[in-house]
């Protein structure tokens, strides 16, 4: 299964109301700045602070957007 890789930036310009997910806490300030600079709404940026399996804690944030939606 061959998944690109985007840049921020194109990602932004194709998918600006998708979810982004920040998962490194160090970084996570500049890379919502710089989502924010590429017009991305704090709605649609979630930090992952969770420690547990990365897919659960996902799928439990996703519905937890959809009941707020």
């Amino acid at each position: 299964m061959d998944i690109p890789i985007l840049s921020p930036v194109e990602a932004a310009r194709k998918y600006p109301n998708a979810l982004y997910i920040i998962s490194n806490l160090k970084a996570k300030d500049s890379m919502r700045s710089q989502l924010h600079t590429l017009g991305i709404m704090d709605d649609n940026i979630w930090v992952y602070t969770l420690d547990c399996n990365p897919t659960f804690c996902t799928n439990c944030m996703l519905k937890e957007q959809n009941l707020h939606d």
